[in-house]
C-alpha cells in the first residue's frame, strides 16, 4: 500500500513494500479557491489562484471655485473621493470693482437696482468721504467697513434697501450723518470718533441708537428731523461742546433716553444751554431721564442751563425741577 503525504512545499512518496508507482503531482497553489478583497490596503493572498478586488468607491465629485484675483488656487478632492471635474468661475467684474475702490473710486451717485458686488474684505481704502453720496439701493449687510478712517458725508442723501440700517465703523475717527434716506431706524457704532457735526440733521429717520463713548463734541446734531420719535441713551461724559444739539425741528420726538453724565467734561460756564425746547412733545419720563442722568455740577463752581420750553417745563413738578437745581443746573422755559 502506498501512502502519499502532501505538505505545503514538499511531496514525499513512501512505498511499502517496495514497488514501482506513477504519481501525478499537480500545482500546489491550485486549490480551486477564490479570495475576495473588499477594502483598500495590503493583503496576503498566497495559497489562492485568484484574487477578486471588490472595493466600493464613492462616486467622483465636481468642485467649483470662483477666481476674483490673480494668484494660485489649489483644488483638492475630499477624502476618499476622486475629482470628476473642476468648474472655474472668473468673477472679474467683482475683482475689478474692488480694485477700482482701492484705487480711489467711490459709489457716489450709483443708480443700480441692487447693491453692487464688491469683495469688501479686500477693500483697504481709508478715506470714504462722500463715498455713497446720492447712491441708490445701498445695503450694508455683509459690508466690511473696518478700513474706514475718514467718513465725513459718506452717506449724504444715500438711499438704503433696508428700513433699519446698522453702521459699524470701528476705526473711523471722523464721521457725519446728514440727510440719509433711511426710513425707520439707524444704529451707529463709532467708538473712535471724538467730534460729530450735522449728525441726524435734516433726516427722515424715526429712531436713533448712537454708541460713541469717546465723543467730545456734538454740534448741529439731532436737528431739523421732524420724523424722529426716539433717541436711545447716549454716553455724554466726555462731551464739552454741544452747540445746537436738539435745537429745532423735533416736533415728533417723544422718547429721549438718558444723557449719561452730560456736563461732566464742561470746564467753564457757558450760555449755551442743553436745548430741549425744540422737542416740545417729550414725555414726562424722557424729561426725568435727562434730569436724573446729567452730571452733578456742585464740585465745578458754576451752573449750566437746561432750556425746556414752556410745554416741557409745565410737565414737571417743582420737586422734580429741584432735582436738577440741587445738582447745580438752572432749569428754564
Amino acid at each position: 500500500m502506498a501512502e502519499v503525504l502532501l505538505e505545503t512545499d514538499t511531496y514525499d512518496v513512501h512505498i511499502d513494500p517496495p514497488q514501482t508507482l506513477d504519481v501525478e503531482i499537480g500545482d500546489p497553489m491550485d486549490k480551486g479557491s477564490v479570495i475576495t478583497i473588499t477594502e483598500n490596503g495590503k493583503h496576503v493572498v498566497s495559497g489562492y489562484d485568484l484574487a477578486e478586488v471588490d472595493v466600493q468607491l464613492l462616486p467622483p465629485q465636481t468642485k467649483e471655485v470662483t477666481i476674483t484675483e490673480n494668484g494660485t488656487t489649489e483644488v483638492i478632492p475630499d477624502e476618499g473621493r476622486l475629482l470628476d471635474k473642476v468648474v472655474v468661475k472668473a468673477d472679474t467684474a467683482k475683482a475689478n470693482l474692488t480694485d477700482f475702490i482701492n484705487n480711489g473710486g467711490t459709489l457716489a451717485f450709483y443708480k443700480g437696482t441692487e447693491m453692487p458686488e464688491v469683495d469688501w474684505d479686500r477693500v483697504t481704502k481709508t478715506d470714504w468721504t462722500s463715498f455713497f453720496e446720492h447712491a441708490k439701493n445701498i445695503s450694508l449687510i455683509g459690508v466690511n467697513l473696518s478700513s474706514v478712517v475718514t467718513g465725513n458725508s459718506m452717506f449724504h442723501y444715500t438711499s438704503f434697501i433696508e428700513d433699519d440700517v446698522v453702521i459699524n465703523l470701528p476705526n473711523a475717527t471722523t464721521f457725519s450723518l446728514s440727510s440719509p434716506q433711511i426710513q425707520n431706524s439707524v444704529s451707529v457704532f463709532i467708538p473712535k470718533v471724538k467730534s460729530l457735526i450735522n449728525f441726524i440733521y435734516n433726516c427722515k429717520i424715526k429712531e436713533v441708537n448712537l454708541v460713541a463713548e469717546n465723543l467730545e463734541s456734538i454740534t448741529y446734531s439731532f436737528y431739523n428731523s421732524s420724523n424722529l420719535t426716539k433717541i436711545h441713551p447716549i454716553q455724554c461724559g466726555k462731551i464739552s461742546s454741544f452747540y445746537r444739539m436738539f435745537h429745532d425741528g423735533l416736533a415728533s420726538l417723544t422718547d429721549l433716553g438718558e444723557l449719561i453724565d452730560f456736563g461732566k467734561a464742561v470746564n467753564r460756564a457757558t450760555t449755551t444751554p442743553l436745548y430741549l425746547r425744540g422737542a416740545p412733545n417729550l414725555t414726562h419720563r424722557s424729561l426725568m431721564n435727562v434730569i436724573n442722568s446729567v452730571y452733578d455740577l456742585n464740585d465745578k463752581g458754576f451752573s449750566l442751563i437746561i432750556q425746556l420750553g414752556e410745554a416741557n417745563y409745565n410737565k414737571l413738578t417743582e420737586d422734580e425741577i429741584k432735582i436738577a437745581t440741587d445738582k447745580g443746573w438752572t432749569v428754564t422755559q
